[in-house]
């Protein structure tokens, strides 16, 4: 089951919310590291391995990038990204 304190419903990324906040800092996929936490799709994703080079299909199409394997509560989740693409890591 799902730990509600992985979700972000609640919880404002930034801005002047009167709500609970956290602080993020963009970091590129290719840069994760294990350990970091990232705020992604609402919840938070700690990292347990990667960044990882992949080939996987988006779109249809075969691309090369990157693997991050990821846990959230006890959920597992690899979300394939380009090197570049900017996560956010809770700081």
């Amino acid at each position: 089951m799902e730990n509600p304190s992985d979700r972000l419903e609640n919880v404002y990324l930034s801005g002047w919310n009167s709500g609970a906040s956290i602080t993020v800092e963009p970091v590129p996929a290719g840069q994760v590291r294990r350990g970091d936490r990232i705020a992604y799709d609402g919840r938070v994703f700690t990292v347990t391995a990667g960044p990882a080079g992949a080939v996987y299909r988006e779109n249809g199409e075969l691309v090369s990038g990157v693997a991050i394997i990821t846990a959230c509560g006890s959920a597992r989740w690899t979300l394939y990204r380009q090197p570049d693409e900017v996560l956010y890591r809770i700081t």
